[in-house]
C-alpha cells in the first residue's frame, strides 16, 4: 500500500470515527436510551481498536518512507484529536447519565398551580394549564426518589413520581399529574 493509502486511510477512519461518535452521543442525550449507550460503548472499543491499528500502521509506514514522513506523521496526529474529543465526549455521557429528563402533563381539566419537584433536586413550576406539559432535568445526585406536590382548586396533592432514581440510571420521565397515584 502506498503512503497516500496509508494517509486517506487515517484521516477517513479519524473523520468516521468522530462523525458516528458524535451522531451516537447526540441520539443519547436526546433519548437518554440505556441502548444508545450500549452502542456508543460498543462503538468506543471498534472504533478504539481501528485507530489503534491504523495509527501503528501509519507509524510504521512514517519510519520507512522518509519522502512521506511529514505528511504520514501529521496524519497520526489528526488521528491522536479523537483521544480528547472522546474524553469529553465521556463527561457529557456521564453528566447526562446522572440526569432525569421529567415531563410532567396536567391531566386533569383544572389549573395546577404551585407544582413543586421534591427529592434529588427541588424544582419549582408556578403553574400548568389543563393538557399543559413542562419538561425539566432533574440531576441525581445518589440515591433518591422523585415526589411531587401541588395545588388543585386550592386543595394540596401529593404524587410519587419515581421511588427510586441512582447514580447512572438517568432516564426521560413522563408523569401525568392527576391519576390514580395522585394523593389527596
Amino acid at each position: 500500500m502506498t503512503s497516500d493509502n496509508y494517509i486517506k486511510t487515517g484521516r477517513i477512519t479519524t473523520i468516521v470515527s468522530f462523525i458516528i461518535g458524535t451522531l451516537i452521543l447526540v441520539m443519547y442525550a436526546l433519548s437518554l436510551d440505556f441502548g444508545v449507550m450500549y452502542l456508543g460503548i460498543l462503538f468506543i472499543m471498534l472504533a478504539g481498536l481501528t485507530n489503534v491499528v491504523v495509527l501503528i500502521l501509519l507509524l510504521f509506514k512514517a519510519v520507512t518512507d522518509a519522502p512521506h514522513r511529514k505528511k504520514l506523521l501529521l496524519t497520526a496526529g489528526m488521528m491522536l484529536i479523537n483521544i480528547p474529543v472522546l474524553i469529553f465526549y465521556l463527561s457529557i455521557e456521564s453528566n447526562l447519565s446522572n440526569t432525569i429528563r421529567l415531563s410532567l402533563n396536567n391531566s386533569t381539566k383544572t389549573v395546577l398551580t404551585d407544582i413543586h419537584i421534591n427529592g434529588c433536586e427541588l424544582n419549582h413550576i408556578d403553574k400548568l394549564a389543563p393538557n399543559q406539559s413542562q419538561t425539566i432535568r432533574i440531576k441525581i445526585p445518589g440515591d433518591c426518589a422523585i415526589d411531587i406536590d401541588y395545588l388543585q382548586n386550592g386543595i394540596r396533592k401529593k404524587a410519587s413520581v419515581a421511588d427510586y432514581v441512582t447514580n447512572d440510571g438517568g432516564q426521560n420521565l413522563t408523569y401525568n399529574i392527576g391519576g390514580q397515584n395522585d394523593n389527596f
